[in-house]
């Protein structure tokens, strides 16, 4: 998995108690996932992220450097994409 820093920060307070939308990206979800694929999976996996050490900007101007990719890349954060080819989506 690879998820970002920021993904550890809540985004809302409700009633006084921190909410993060994105908990199932967070260190902490890591820790837990880790821990329970050892315990009921295998000793042997590891669940971790790559970029957690970084914010998302700093990840963006690391993959600016590769044009290649760019017709391939993937976030979660995009529910769909327009095919230039047929201004459908898909």
């Amino acid at each position: 998995m690879s998820n970002e820093k920021s993904a550890n920060e809540g985004n809302t307070v409700v009633d006084g108690i921190e909410i993060n939308h994105q908990w199932s990206k967070s260190f902490a979800f890591e820790e837990a996932f880790s821990q329970y694929l050892h315990n009921y999976i295998s000793a042997d996996l590891e669940y971790f992220s790559l970029l957690r050490s970084m914010y998302e900007i700093k990840i963006a101007e690391i993959f600016s450097h590769y044009p290649q990719y760019f017709d391939v890349f993937s976030s979660c954060n995009t529910n769909f994409r327009v095919n230039e080819d047929s201004d459908q989506a898909i």
